[in-house]
């Protein structure tokens, strides 16, 4: 059932109680709530072309958001607005248009219907055509492969095997570094006991049955465990280390490298080479974001981190704090929300706090970001091998290959090649 409430250009005149439950926010205080903002931007769009209009506005407990459609009052003067909860087909028809191929609605319908998708749709919370086309090759990539190799960030990478786990309700969720601990590489399978030894633990392959593996630097690991890991992924079967006993078992594998996609061929000589390749999945680069994807993001977010009692209260980010974010270019999804936190509280101890245009917040992320374009500068033509540091570059110094090609000493034929490569432009 659709459910009204009644607006005037400036003030909410009155609205129902069924109404309330979806936005969830006093539209007449919150002025800087998101939900706020965008319910404003509707009215005043209706106001300005005096026609209907309808619109998804993401809420707090929603995140699809819901449907809102402004009519103008008969009298000229109001603005009624409905809200109700969206159907697939309301949700999916704004979308579609941004499918690069109809071949793909089949992924965006299971975006919109399932529980993966909503998670998705929670670590990246963003409707801008650039997010529907990325939420989609995350998904095709999710369900294409059982095993999943990342090259991203360890913690967003991290974030997402969890975010799949949990989706697919799998069993216990398990992450090791068999490099920084060793005995975790013999540990994946078990060692067989002989006759005199007291028995062996079982291994985590055994003891994980119906679960999920994240195993970190996996290009790192020994010869003789790449070529287990690798039967297993084809199998679904192993042998302990010693051992002729088969030992069935169903855990989804998450294997975690820094290696950028371009880099899986130092792998070649690794057992590990097909299957990596095969099943590579590149978490979306906050480098390539356009302003408006970011400010989505931002937005997101912060609706998000709200549902923390701790924040529930606190103000939004000006304008000036998320530019400063876009300028930093945080190195993982997980450092811009860090960021945002700060922010907000920030703001909440500071709520009178002149807002001055002072330039970068100097953060973690911003030294990291910055130390990049100085290395780069060091570099020289090799810097753009790396897509990480060309989108630096490229939102640095404001899409001007000419200003990237003299502070990288190349040509711009080289810089505008790689531009081109990486999907910059």
């Amino acid at each position: 059932m659709k459910l009204a409430s009644f607006l005037s250009q400036q003030t909410v005149l009155s609205c129902n109680y069924f109404a309330t439950t979806f936005i969830n926010i006093d539209l007449n205080k919150d002025h800087e709530h998101e939900v706020t903002k965008q319910c404003k931007a509707l009215i005043q769009k209706v106001t300005e072309h005096k026609t209907m209009i309808t619109r998804l506005i993401k809420t707090e407990q929603d995140s699809r958001g819901v449907l809102a459609m402004a009519i103008p009052h008969l009298d000229e003067k109001h603005i009624i607005m409905v809200v109700a909860h969206p159907n697939i087909a309301d949700v999916m028809h704004k979308q579609l248009l941004a499918l690069p191929s109809v071949d793909e609605f089949d992924y965006l319908l299971h975006l919109q219907s399932t529980e993966l998708g909503n998670q998705l749709h929670s670590f990246l919370p963003i409707n801008t055509p650039r997010g529907i086309v990325l939420k989609v090759a995350m998904l095709k990539s999710i369900l294409s492969h059982k095993t999943v190799f990342f090259g991203c960030e360890r913690v967003d990478a991290l974030a997402i095997a969890k975010l799949i786990h949990h989706a697919t309700k799998r069993k216990e969720f398990k992450d090791i570094d068999p490099i920084y601990f060793p005995e975790y590489q013999n540990g994946i399978f078990g060692i067989q006991a002989s006759p005199y030894d007291p028995p062996k633990e079982a291994g985590l392959l055994e003891k994980l049955d119906g679960g999920s593996l994240f195993i970190e630097r996996v290009d790192q690991l020994r010869t003789e465990v790449a070529e287990k890991l690798v039967d297993y992924i084809k199998k679904g079967s192993f042998c302990k280390f010693y051992s002729t006993e088969v030992f069935q078992s169903d855990v989804r594998l998450f294997l975690h490298s820094t290696m950028e996609p371009n880099d899986i061929d130092m792998l070649k000589d690794s057992p590990l080479y097909q299957i990596c390749k095969q099943s590579f999945f590149a978490a979306p680069d906050l480098s390539t974001f356009e302003p408006d994807d970011v400010a989505q993001l931002i937005d997101g977010y912060t609706m998000q981190i709200r549902k923390n009692s701790d924040y529930k209260n606190k103000p939004s980010l000006t304008a000036l704090q998320k530019q400063r974010i876009f300028v930093q270019r945080p190195l993982s999804f997980a450092a811009l929300r860090n960021q945002i936190m700060v922010y907000m509280q920030e703001n909440y101890l500071n709520p009178t706090a002149p807002v001055q245009n002072t330039g970068p917040v100097i953060t973690a992320s911003f030294l990291a970001a910055d130390a990049t374009i100085e290395r780069a500068a060091k570099l020289g033509k090799n810097a753009l091998k790396d897509r990480h540091t060309v989108a630096l570059l490229w939102y640095r110094f404001e899409k001007n290959q000419n200003k990237i090609a003299h502070y990288l000493g190349v040509n711009r034929s080289s810089v505008s090649r790689r531009i081109k490569e990486y999907n910059l432009e």
